[in-house]
C-alpha cells in the first residue's frame, strides 16, 4: 500500500530536460530545453531557512514533489522542475522501479537572476 493517494496530486508541474548540441569547435552549446513531463504532483515543503549573508537576504527553500511513476520517463538530476513561475533544481530522486507507484523528487528553488 502506498502512503500517497491520487487525490493528493493537486498541483501541476512541468519537468524539463536540458539539451546540448556540438558547437563545431569541440564544445557544446545549450539549446532550448525539452518538456520531459507535464504532470500532476503533490508538493511538500521540507525546510525554510533564511540567513543574512553579505547584507543580502538568502533563502533556501526546499520541497519534495511526488508524481506518479512512469517507467519510460526516468527523472534525472540534470533536469529541473517549473511550478508556480519558479524554477526548482532537482537534488535527488527516489528509486524509479516499475513496481513503485510514485516517485519523490527532492528540489530546491533556483535563485532568480538579478539585473
Amino acid at each position: 500500500m502506498s502512503k500517497y493517494r491520487i487525490g493528493q496530486l493537486n498541483v501541476r508541474i512541468i519537468i524539463y530536460r536540458p539539451q546540448t548540441a556540438p558547437d563545431g569547435g569541440g564544445g557544446y552549446e545549450q539549446l532550448s530545453p525539452v518538456e520531459h513531463n507535464n504532470c500532476w504532483a503533490y508538493k511538500r515543503d521540507i525546510s525554510q531557512k533564511e540567513a543574512v549573508k553579505n547584507d543580502q537576504l538568502q533563502a533556501d527553500l526546499s520541497c519534495v514533489f511526488v508524481i506518479r511513476n512512469h517507467p519510460t520517463k526516468k527523472i534525472t538530476q540534470d533536469m529541473y522542475v517549473v511550478y508556480a513561475a519558479k524554477t526548482y533544481s532537482i537534488i535527488a530522486c527516489s528509486a524509479q522501479e516499475k513496481t513503485d507507484p510514485y516517485v519523490e523528487i527532492t528540489c530546491t528553488v533556483r535563485p532568480e537572476p538579478t539585473a
